[in-house]
């Protein structure tokens, strides 16, 4: 293996066990529990100059670890980062799905930038609020600690409500890559005219949206462009 390494290949090994123990243990947690939150109503005095003054909910975790991963990967290729990731970051995401959704777009962006590191440019500076100054070097490590920290701590979120994280287990499950809810479309009889156009017949009228994606299986689902699994 050592002759085939390379800096990004190095890099990518470690966030893909990363990016497993995390998405599986969100994926694993009920929705119902992700409000959960170790030691409720304790440490609200405290002033922390990063991040919230008490422990985070299992829904706060997931979406501090992504929103990081999209900073991260942005002060990678020298773009402008989310702000406030450390209080919950921008991004609307508040429901099981959405969560998953775009943590899942986050590990996406940030294996696409780890991606692009090699032996000349691992050296070059990094600027940003995210763990900046550094090197683009310095700051893959810290992509890689950061998510493992955070799972350390999801981990207690799944436990102490009797859920064995994923990982864990003597057969992992595989992630999954589609979080589309299909019985979201419970009043719709759906039929796919073909890849480029789909057809939704509704109180007998037909709709045409262009298809961002076609699921075939016992009939067929077409799901317009809004639609973001």
């Amino acid at each position: 293996m050592s002759k085939k390494e390379t800096v990004a290949s190095a890099f990518l090994r470690g966030l893909q066990f990363q990016e497993y123990e995390i998405r599986s243990a969100t994926e694993a947690m009920l929705e119902e529990k992700y409000s959960y939150r170790p030691a409720e109503g304790k440490f609200k005095n405290e002033k922390p100059e990063f991040g919230p003054a008490e422990v985070r909910t299992f829904a706060e975790q997931v979406k501090h670890v992504a929103c990081a991963n999209f900073a991260f990967a942005a002060e990678l290729d020298g773009q402008k980062p989310p702000n406030v990731c450390d209080k919950g970051g921008p991004s609307p995401a508040k429901s099981k799905k959405e969560l998953l959704i775009y943590l899942r777009d986050s590990f996406a962006a940030i294996r696409k930038s780890l991606g692009a590191i090699d032996a000349k440019n691992m050296f070059d500076p990094i600027e940003g609020p995210y763990a900046g100054p550094n090197t683009r070097l310095g700051l893959a490590t810290v992509v890689i600690w950061h998510n493992a920290g955070h799972y350390g701590q999801m981990t207690l979120h799944l436990r102490l409500n009797d859920v064995v994280p994923p990982a864990s287990r003597g057969k992992l499950p595989a992630l999954q890559d589609n979080y589309c809810d299909l019985a979201a479309f419970p009043s719709f009889a759906h039929y796919c005219t073909n890849l480029l156009i789909c057809t939704y017949s509704y109180n007998n009228e037909d709709l045409h949206v262009s298809v961002q994606v076609c699921i075939l299986g016992k009939g067929a689902l077409c799901l317009p462009q809004s639609t973001q699994c």
